[in-house]
């Protein structure tokens, strides 16, 4: 072997290293806290008043040294002046309490979105810590749970009802899937994209999280995971659905599952504009 060969058998394998090695890092360091906004217009045919301001937050899955993210989370949504604020679940990261940010963190850390009215329910990874401690942790926060019932937001004298369901899978089990009321618009609250196909009719929109828009993807956006095992299709990762006459929005979420990295596949926050019309739509990205 001459020594050009040999110099390249040895300069392709540490190309290959350090690639894989920038792209740890981007994922890590960069990727996972890059969170991208974006805002979704969407018209209430049913709805009187003025255009409402609504941000979607879902699938914190908060870690030990999270505070600093969250914080800027926080104060971004905020700063946004929400009418309302929607967290679709997964507070709690992993299965073990050493997997998670403690309670005491959490709320201190979360508690400042209660300066603007907020509605939630719970993830499958709040069930693995104990729907006991979830109810209680979101109690301390002082955030409504909205599971399998509904709450009336009143705006100027203009109503909006907002619902929710229990996390994934749970539908399946006879968990109740609130009802709209005629003449009042009615957003449905899902951790789960499942949801769809379920919801009652008169839902004007769902929105859901739990994918993590595959969190690790291809550079074109197509999911390599992590939900092939629970069977949801890549076409319902992320973005605007509609199916059987249902609109879903599923987020991309801020967290991570497993490992705390992403790939062509920012964090999102949703702001939601939800105003009088038709029911058409339009989003865009920042």
């Amino acid at each position: 072997m001459t020594i050009s060969k040999r110099r390249l058998v040895l300069f392709v394998p540490i190309c290959l290293v350090l690639f894989g090695l920038s792209v740890l890092l981007y994922g890590h360091l960069w990727e996972r806290e890059n969170v991208q906004e974006t805002h979704l217009q969407w018209e209430l045919p049913t709805w009187k008043g003025r255009m409402l301001t609504m941000v979607v937050l879902s699938d914190l899955h908060l870690r030990p040294g999270d505070g600093d993210y969250i914080d800027r989370i926080v104060s971004r949504t905020l700063e946004l002046g929400p009418d309302a604020i929607l967290l679709l679940g997964d507070f709690y990261n992993g299965h073990l309490p050493q997997d998670s940010m403690s309670d005491e963190e959490i709320v201190h850390h979360l508690k400042p979105l209660t300066q603007r009215p907020c509605f939630a329910v719970f993830g499958n990874h709040d069930d693995y810590h104990g729907m006991v401690k979830s109810r209680q942790l979101l109690n301390t926060i002082g955030i409504p749970d909205v599971t399998g019932k509904s709450f009336v937001l009143k705006i100027d004298g203009h109503r909006l009802r907002i619902g929710g369901v229990h996390c994934p899978f749970f539908y399946r089990r006879g968990t109740t899937v609130p009802e709209p009321e005629a003449g009042i618009p009615f957003i449905l609250l899902s951790h789960s994209p499942e949801i769809i196909g379920h919801a009652k009719p008169g839902t004007d929109l769902i929105l859901a999280g739990h994918t993590h828009g595959g969190q690790v993807c291809l550079p074109w956006g197509r999911p390599l995971g992590p939900d092939w095992f629970l069977g949801i299709p890549a076409e319902r990762s992320s973005g605007l659905i509609e199916q059987q006459g249902q609109s879903m929005y599923v987020s991309r979420g801020l967290g991570t599952s497993i490992l705390p990295f992403r790939l062509f596949c920012r964090p999102e926050l949703l702001v939601l504009y939800l105003s009088p019309g038709t029911g058409n739509q339009s989003s865009q990205q920042k």
